[in-house]
């Protein structure tokens, strides 16, 4: 009985022991579920925190940063990151904040010294062109004395021939023209026309330079210095040959290609002078794409070839030469695109060589050449109906020589010697043609011309410049944009009654 109650009573107690470890098993799995829960719960609260410490002190400052570089790199340097965080990134700001102001002053001595550079540059741009006008009035004071006797000869010729012309008129009215035109007027025409002819060869090489390169052509800028040199080279008996040089157009600025022909020329003289003989050939090999021009002298050659390009580098004495003349020649021909070099030829004597770019069209016109005068008789024109011309011109003589030209082409001719009246004229009279000099008193004839666009538009277009100033073609072509509103003094008879005809037409 006893072993009975023990063996109930033990089973009670494993029924007892199995519910306490069922329960204990239950409670371990609630509170390992809750430890799992409370684990899951402080990771992802942990995580937030991370995140928000970061986003505040790491993303933040790092965003604030990119943000202040793009506005660097935009150009806005006066930006700067505020220092609100920790310790590193704080010096890291303010390495941020020196490194922008240091590129903030670093762009104001930038700047600053931009403008000095440009100051500078500028400077030495005036003085080079300084330097050339200087180098050109110095050609041209060495070139006074020839050109006072090649205009007094002509002159000369014309006053004698006038003289004769008027006591042969007086004392033998009766002599047939064709007598006196031969014996007087002719002559009086050719030494006129060479004397034109050297007074615009000097006028455009005096002429300041336009400095832009473009199409030239070549033989005008070299019959310019031949023009101006011709006299000298036959005072010393040196021989001058430019005729195997063909009429091209290569890319160069006509005033110091000019510059360049004369001061070669001046050099060759110079060098063959003091023997009383001697040529210079000047030779030209042309390509589909460049042209090549030779200067050869016999004279006794380059002491040193490979020097003469240097600033103030001169062979000549004290007070004969400044060096700069070759020097500015290479810088000319560098400037057009090309070069220049310089040798001693074989048989004795010097070489120079020009480079050019050949331009890809020819240019209308040209210098003018001396011509023989005309046999032709100066055109006659009757009109169908009277017209009016208004001629604005202060010298007397030429008012004469305006209205006796004009009466050939059956034409009204109203004189005004200023502006002003002009205008007075234009308010009660019609005109069918203006022609006008440019340097008067008073107002130009540009000014007259501009207040003729505004006030008498249909006008513009029959407006003709007469003019011997040396600068105002370069106004009048810029002004009118037409080469046939501009006509030169001393002008060719023929051609200014053709250019009257026909603006009247």
């Amino acid at each position: 009985s006893l072993l009975d109650a023990l063996d109930a009573f033990l089973r009670i107690r494993e029924t007892d022991v199995a519910g306490v470890l069922d329960e204990q098993a239950r409670v371990l799995r609630f509170v390992s579920l809750g430890a799992a829960l409370l684990v899951a719960g402080f990771a992802v609260g942990g995580t937030l925190l991370t995140a928000s410490f970061l986003q505040r002190r790491v993303v933040a400052p790092l965003d604030t940063l990119r943000l202040a570089t793009e506005q660097i790199g935009r150009g806005n340097l006066d930006v700067r990151v505020p220092v609100v965080y920790d310790d590193e990134f704080r010096r890291f700001a303010d390495g941020f904040d020196e490194m922008a102001s240091s590129l903030t002053q670093a762009r104001v001595d930038l700047e600053r010294r931009n403008t000095s550079l440009s100051e500078a540059l500028e400077q030495v741009r005036t003085a080079q062109n300084e330097l050339v006008e200087s180098e050109k009035l110095g050609a041209i004071g060495r070139m006074t004395a020839g050109l006072a006797h090649e205009l007094n000869n002509p002159l000369a010729t014309v006053l004698g021939f006038s003289e004769l012309l008027a006591v042969v008129l007086r004392e033998h009215p009766d002599t047939p023209a064709a007598e006196l035109r031969s014996a007087y007027v002719e002559p009086i025409l050719q030494e006129a026309r060479r004397s034109r002819l050297l007074v615009r060869s000097l006028l455009q090489f005096a002429r300041r330079s336009e400095a832009e390169v473009g199409p030239v052509r070549l033989l005008d800028a070299l019959d310019v210095a031949i023009e101006l040199r011709k006299f000298a080279f036959d005072q010393a008996s040196v021989h001058l040959d430019t005729r195997e040089v063909p009429d091209v157009v290569v890319i160069a600025e006509r005033q110091r290609l000019q510059a360049v022909f004369l001061n070669l020329m001046n050099n060759a003289l110079d060098a063959m002078a003091t023997r009383g003989h001697g040529a210079l050939t000047v030779r030209t090999i042309v390509t589909d794409e460049s042209v090549q021009l030779m200067f050869d002298d016999d004279g006794p050659g380059l002491a040193e070839p490979t020097r003469v390009f240097e600033a103030f580098y001169t062979t000549k004495g004290v007070g004969e030469g400044t060096g700069l003349g070759l020097a500015l020649v290479a810088r000319f021909m560098e400037s057009f695109g090309g070069s220049i070099s310089a040798e001693n030829l074989v048989d004795g004597g010097a070489r120079f060589v020009l480079n050019f770019t050949l331009a890809p069209a020819a240019l209308p016109g040209g210098f003018e050449r001396p011509t023989l005068p005309h046999e032709a008789q100066l055109p006659r024109r009757e009109a169908e109906r009277r017209q009016s011309v208004l001629v604005v011109e202060d010298e007397a003589p030429l008012q004469r020589l305006h209205r006796t030209l004009l009466a050939r082409l059956d034409v009204d001719v109203h004189l005004a010697n200023s502006v002003a009246p002009a205008k007075a004229m234009l308010a009660s009279t019609m005109f069918d043609v203006i022609i006008s000099d440019v340097r008067m008193p008073g107002e130009s004839g540009i000014d007259f011309y501009r207040w003729i666009s505004a006030h008498r538009p249909e006008l513009a277009s029959r407006f003709l410049f007469v003019t011997g100033d040396a600068e105002a073609p370069e106004l009048i072509e810029a002004l009118l944009g037409r080469p046939d509103a501009l006509l030169r003094k001393p002008f060719d008879a023929r051609e200014y009654l053709a250019r009257v005809a026909q603006l009247l037409s």
